[in-house]
């Protein structure tokens, strides 16, 4: 009875407090609480170690949390071996988290769901602590991770409990991970030695839950494989692809063993131990069956072959393998060169920007280095393209002309 009438305390508590603790909202689907600083999502952090497990509630991320808000801190409470867990939703809204913290974001419960999250910098495990788990999105997940992104480095610290290590989940228990890609590293420092981590690009260990529609293209300075190390308790890997990546020691391209394996393509580039794999790969075995690096970057292909959906979910980039539909990061490196010569110049006051192209420009987009859209135009007849309130910065600059797409980057200065 007793820690029934705490836990309703924290919650009144945090009902009473959310307006001045958050950026606004009211936690509901249709109002969820607004996380745009790092005072917000200490705040979160606050909640869930007053063993508020925010069950039932929305956040969502509304701007990048990068430089000066870089992340030191998990939305978790830690002591010892014991988490308490975040069983909210927590939306990033296609933003990205800048992290230097242990263990990994958050530490998520059987009810709680993070999506269209994109993480970056750098998450190590700590000797003793969690038995050293550690993921990008985060370290131990029994709930839902969908449609994220990780491209941190993700470290493995520890070796006495046989740490998790993954891209996007240390550990998934029961859970699942859908829709997610991993382009970061995922190193242990005791990589030499067999059996001191479980190693994943994706993730470490799954014990029960399901891994899906998912793909790495992140290096393994360890004894791994390229989307999970070790699966138990008929956990499933379904629908997935490693490509360009190198597992520095023994494993196998999609996994250390061949359990639960369903459908998962590598492209023949991947090396294990320092070789490519060679022989009669499956789409059911651990390493997989061969695709080409034009297939695995082929929206159809993948669409017809593991099931992708292309419409809402995924994006295919040309020359690049895909991406989730929100992000619009490095978008001159997304396309392909024009058919056409363009050029563009600023204003002496640099507050218009001028195209001159020989084909006629109907719209043109100015997006933030992070991929943040900033200003759509209908170009001026002279090409002119008002910029007077954008701040100093790096931005990328994309026309429209004809049935035609190109872009270019630029740096504007005051």
């Amino acid at each position: 009875m007793n820690r029934f009438i705490i836990t309703w305390i924290c919650i009144l508590l945090f009902a009473a407090g959310s307006r001045a603790q958050f950026s606004g909202g009211s936690g509901t689907q249709a109002s969820p609480y607004l996380i745009s600083s790092k005072a917000d999502m200490e705040a979160l952090a606050n909640v869930v170690t007053a063993r508020n497990d925010c069950k039932g509630l929305h956040f969502l991320l509304t701007q990048d949390l990068r430089t000066f808000n870089i992340i030191n801190f998990s939305i978790c409470t830690k002591t010892g071996y014991t988490s308490n867990a975040f069983n909210g939703h927590f939306d990033g809204g296609g933003h990205e988290i800048e992290l230097n913290l242990p263990y990994g974001l958050f530490y998520l419960g059987s009810s709680g769901l993070i999506e269209n999250l994109v993480t970056t910098g750098t998450v190590s495990s700590l000797s003793g602590e969690n038995g050293g788990d550690a993921g990008g999105i985060a370290y131990y997940c029994a709930g839902t991770i969908r449609s994220c992104i990780n491209k941190a480095t993700v470290n493995a610290n520890s070796f006495f409990n046989l740490p998790s290590i993954g891209g996007i989940a240390g550990k998934l228990v029961g859970g699942s991970i859908t829709n997610c890609y991993n382009v970061g590293e995922i190193k242990n420092f005791y990589e030499f030695l067999p059996n001191t981590a479980y190693c994943g690009g994706i993730v470490g260990r799954i014990n029960g839950g399901s891994v899906s529609n998912c793909y790495n293209t992140g290096d393994l300075i360890a004894y791994g494989g390229g989307i999970f190390d070790d699966v138990e308790n008929n956990g499933k890997i379904e629908n997935c692809f490693v490509a360009d990546a190198e597992i520095l020691h023994l494993g196998g391209r999609i996994g250390s063993v061949g359990r639960g394996i369903t459908n998962c393509y590598a492209t023949p580039s991947v090396k294990v131990n320092g070789a490519p794999v060679i022989g009669s790969n499956t789409p059911n075995g651990y390493n997989g069956a061969d695709a080409s690096v034009a297939s695995l970057q082929s929206g159809s292909w993948l669409a017809q072959n593991l099931g992708w959906n292309f419409t809402t979910v995924w994006k295919a980039r040309s020359g690049r393998y895909p991406t989730l539909i929100y992000d619009n990061s490095n978008p001159e490196a997304a396309e392909p060169s024009p058919s056409f010569e363009w050029a563009f110049s600023l204003s002496p006051a640099r507050d218009y920007l001028y195209v001159t192209s020989p084909k006629p420009v109907q719209k043109a987009e100015i997006f933030t280095v992070t991929g943040q859209q900033a200003i759509v135009a209908t170009a001026a007849a002279d090409g002119g393209i008002d910029i007077s309130a954008l701040s100093p910065g790096v931005y990328f600059i994309r026309i429209y002309a004809g049935d035609e797409a190109a872009s270019k980057k630029f740096v504007l200065r005051r």
